[in-house]
């Protein structure tokens, strides 16, 4: 398509600002923001690091069929949502309906004929094409939210009518610029009602031509449902050429007369304090798990902790002092020292029984340094480095960056234990797990601290090898360990 079609008013949204997350990845349903009539809304959460998609293999070509018309394809963002009903597909969609709440977004801008008997007789892959580059994922990903999509569409659509990528998704931001989206009330007639309304195709398409007076009739737009007669999409029929203008669409879609529901976008919640880390989508969907309780043991008893020490049958390192020791068997470090199984969550605060003896949150320690920590609260806050064993006659006491001191806070004086920060990751991925698995509460600035531990100190090899072995034994996974880079949309999904 020449390129005077293109609008040099495209949108560029640049560092879009930031707001919540709304849900885990395979845990929750789709959240949507509030609606608004500017579909790539300043609400949008645009990650600054974007992986580019692999180019797709076609489906099938059709490089010879004339273009006779074009369909911008707006999808209802809550609907589509709804459908990704396995983990695998919730983690593929996470950018549309969890790290941000649509209601219509860009499926694609289409060619057509006129002559089509089948969806196989329109253009469709017209020639090969590459990896969509970072840069332009990143300007048009608040508009068609995938980077799956945007290449499939580009390969699909994009290929038969315009010279290059650029130049395509360009020419889906004019149109955007140019049509005004109604909201679900408007759809509707609901106003704020939630959940899902009924309405029909004609009162639809009433709604766009009167947000666009002038500009869209309702013989301008085809109405798409899903599965239940719920509402998928929304087809704006165009002209072919350098001006595409509003055309009548081809007989099809639903009728007008139709009883239709529509589900509605869910509310806002409020944001976190601190941003989002960025996001992409994973190469392959893998399953993203809830944090889960355990089932195999009632509690922290003999099965918890035979458990526990037949995963350390051939020795290990401590949790907080990375203390050798040579077999669950002599349980002794290799100075001699008495080694026992830590709570890293305090088993105070559980107050499941299963809770309590869940393997993820167990840990071998040095017994003295485990009475050290009781049941205080862990902190990165303590100033100065005063080790609480810098004068001990052991070496693997002497050389343990542990501090225990009673610090002033808000209320009082308080006792806190910093770790070393060798050890934060691993103990804030534990407490992180337990916490959401099991409903405990943490301050603020305990969720803050522990999210930043596990940023700054990744889950590694051994911690990997852990978690399959607490799998093989309770059989639960500590998602933090598979997906550390989804932490903070575990966290804000599930927090109590």
């Amino acid at each position: 398509m020449p390129s005077s079609f293109v609008s040099s008013a495209s949108a560029h949204f640049g560092r879009l600002n930031r707001v919540a997350s709304a849900g885990l990845l395979a845990c929750l349903a789709c959240l949507a923001f509030a609606s608004t009539n500017v579909l790539a809304q300043a609400s949008c959460q645009l990650p600054t690091t974007i992986t580019s998609p692999s180019a797709r293999q076609p489906d099938w070509t059709n490089a010879d069929v004339p273009t006779d018309y074009l369909a911008l394809v707006l999808s209802w963002s809550p609907e589509h949502c709804a459908a990704q009903t396995s983990a695998s597909q919730r983690a593929k969609h996470a950018f549309q309906c969890q790290l941000n709440r649509f209601e219509f977004v860009v499926h694609g801008l289409w060619p057509q004929s006129q002559q089509a008997q089948s969806a196989k007789d329109h253009p469709r892959h017209c020639k090969a094409s590459g990896p969509l580059p970072v840069e332009l994922l990143k300007r048009h990903l608040c508009s068609v939210p995938g980077t799956d999509l945007m290449q499939n569409e580009w390969q699909a659509h994009g290929t038969c009518a315009w010279p290059d990528a650029s130049s395509y998704f360009n020419s889906v931001e004019s149109l955007l610029e140019r049509f005004k989206r109604p909201d679900f009330g408007a759809l509707t007639g609901s106003g704020g009602a939630v959940g899902t309304a009924s309405t029909t195709p004609r009162r639809i398409k009433q709604a766009f031509a009167s947000a666009n007076p002038g500009v869209l009739s309702p013989e301008h737009l085809r109405v798409s449902v899903a599965s239940g007669n719920r509402l998928k999409e929304i087809w704006i029929c165009l002209s072919a050429g350098n001006n595409p203008q509003p055309i009548a669409c081809p007989p099809g879609g639903t009728p007008d007369t139709q009883s239709i529901k529509v589900r509605a976008p869910q509310p806002a919640i409020a944001p976190l304090a601190q941003p989002q880390p960025d996001i992409a989508e994973p190469a392959a969907a893998s399953d993203i798990s809830c944090p889960a309780r355990q089932k195999r043991f009632a509690g922290y008893g003999s099965s918890a902790k035979q458990a526990l020490w037949a995963m350390y049958a051939n020795g290990g390192e401590t949790i907080y002092c990375k203390a050798p020791f040579r077999s669950a068997s002599t349980r002794q470090t290799e100075g001699g020292l008495q080694v026992n199984i830590e709570h890293v969550l305090p088993k105070s605060s559980i107050k499941a029984s299963a809770g309590q003896g869940d393997l993820h949150n167990l840990w071998p320690s040095i017994l003295k340094v485990n009475e050290a920590r009781g049941s205080f609260a862990l902190t990165d806050s303590i100033p100065g480095e005063h080790w609480t064993y810098a004068n001990a006659q052991q070496a693997e006491l002497r050389g343990c960056d542990f501090e225990v001191e009673s610090i002033m806070r808000p209320g009082g004086k308080v006792t806190v234990v910093e770790p070393a920060p060798h050890a934060r990751g691993r103990l804030a991925r534990a407490t992180l797990h337990m916490a959401l698995a099991y409903g405990v509460r943490l301050t603020e600035s305990e969720w803050s601290m522990y999210l930043r531990w596990h940023e700054q100190a990744g889950p590694g090899v051994d911690e990997q090898r852990r978690n399959d072995q607490v799998e093989q034994a309770q059989g639960t996974r500590n998602p933090f360990i598979d997906f550390p880079e989804y932490a903070r949309l575990l966290v804000q999904s599930r927090r109590p």
